[in-house]
């Protein structure tokens, strides 16, 4: 009995010595996204998130770090399994709040969908501007102007109503194929169709990915909110709880979400970063 005694409690002391030695991990998810993670050409590495991984591995020198590649499907689904892998800014639904837990702290805040024409055509959109520069699509849907969509994509809110219902008056351009957006602003600077929707960063990257200059105008649209706000998620389990916790202990400053910020405005225009500015002054000003 005595022997069995000393031998539980050595194996008790080994089992606490290696999992005190055992190093802590934190796997990163990452994916093809660009401008958010940038995997190939001169700017790799250099995206929106890779840079939000980077700062904030810097300040968790306690774990050790790996990216995990997958698409988004893959992501969710090996979190909602359990694993211990992380995503950084994932907008938070309550379809995905059922599956993963998030940081109760933005991340950063990003921009929805914007009308996009050439600068040169903006005198042809004022009357269908507010006196805020909104455009308003109740007032666009009047006109007879080309409009280039993506055939899957989505764009969310006032926007896929507005396509749909300006589908009906056949001037929609429907572009297919693997660099949809690209070729839908190749057509609008070609003057093949007067406008098109897409996220400012993506028309800012494409732009630049292309050689096309910048010539083009991003217009805020009514009835979509400013901004967003992403969150870093977790799986749901005790390790999700703390990796969560002591990732959002190290940005929760206004100063490191200033800092996040940057990443994001870096792909704006000057005008945009401006309004941007003041969007994450008003969302994280009441909370620090």
């Amino acid at each position: 009995m005595k022997t069995l005694l000393i031998g539980l409690c050595l194996l008790f002391t080994l089992s606490t010595a290696i999992a005190e030695h055992t190093p802590k991990i934190i796997r990163w998810c990452s994916s093809d996204f660009p401008p958010y993670f940038i995997k190939q050409g001169e700017l790799q590495g250099q995206g929106i998130n890779d840079k939000v991984i980077k700062y904030l591995q810097a300040k968790l020198p306690q774990y050790q770090h790996k990216l995990f590649k997958a698409n988004p499907a893959r992501v969710m689904l090996d979190m909602s399994k359990g694993k211990q892998v992380v995503c950084s800014a994932l907008f938070k639904t309550p379809e995905r709040q059922e599956m993963l837990q998030f940081s109760q702290s933005p991340l950063f805040l990003v921009h929805p969908n914007h009308l996009v024409i050439l600068k040169k055509d903006r005198q042809m959109f004022m009357p269908f501007l507010d006196t805020n520069g909104v455009v308003d699509l109740q007032k666009l849907h009047s006109s007879e102007l080309l409009l280039g969509a993506g055939a899957k994509r989505a764009y969310t809110g006032a926007i896929d109503t507005f396509i749909s219902d300006y589908r009906k008056k056949g001037t929609v351009k429907i572009t297919r194929g693997s660099n949809v957006y690209g070729n839908l602003l190749k057509i609008l600077k070609r003057n093949r169709i007067n406008f098109t929707f897409g996220y400012p960063i993506e028309t800012t990257y494409v732009a630049q990915q292309e050689g096309i200059g910048d010539i083009f105008d991003v217009i805020p649209v009514k009835g979509m909110a400013p901004s967003y706000a992403v969150y870093m998620s977790a799986p749901k389990t005790e390790w999700g709880k703390t990796v969560l916790a002591d990732i959002e202990n190290v940005y929760h400053s206004m100063q490191s979400i200033n800092e996040l910020s940057r990443f994001y405005e870096a792909w704006l225009s000057d005008e945009m970063k401006h309004r941007y500015r003041q969007q994450v002054q008003l969302e994280f000003e009441k909370q620090f």
